[in-house]
């Protein structure tokens, strides 16, 4: 196998690949108790491009991509999710678990993003199809997806 890399995403609105992480953001919804929801990421709008949903779509929060990448973001996602214990605060600050986790996947695990497009083919659901709920995660099986390399 390659060596795992994180170095494009799709924009969830253009479908083009973003390859340079300052030119990106991460974008969200909050509900009215303050709870992220419906994670994007999306080019900045620059170079003509007009990605971003933007706040009048309810897309009032924002981050740079490469805030969420490495160790340093790994650590950031985390702080949107619960403020921890050094904070005091338990509270849950996401109300959309499934959208968080695939939003932290995107961008800590390699070969998620290469893999997404290949989910729902038949192929790719006829062998994860007795799979754990780990097993198709791992950075060596996203691989394997996004190549259409399961079962060789």
């Amino acid at each position: 196998m390659t060596q795992p890399r994180l170095v494009a995403w799709k924009c969830d609105t253009c479908d083009d690949d973003i390859t340079e992480p300052g030119k990106a953001i991460v974008t969200w919804r909050r509900d009215d108790d303050r709870r992220g929801y419906d994670f994007r990421i999306v080019h900045k709008n620059l170079d003509g491009r007009h990605c971003d949903p933007g706040a009048e779509n309810g897309f009032i929060l924002n981050t740079e991509l490469s805030s969420f990448l490495g160790h340093n973001g790994l650590a950031y996602a985390l702080s949107l999710l619960s403020p921890g214990p050094i904070m005091g605060d338990t509270d849950v600050q996401v109300v959309d678990f499934n959208g968080f986790v695939d939003l932290v996947r995107r961008t800590q695990t390699p070969w998620y993003e290469q893999a997404r497009p290949h989910w729902h083919t038949e192929h790719t659901r006829h062998w994860l199809d007795d799979a754990n709920q780990v097993y198709p995660y791992q950075p060596e099986v996203l691989e394997r997806i996004a190549k259409q390399e399961l079962g060789r």
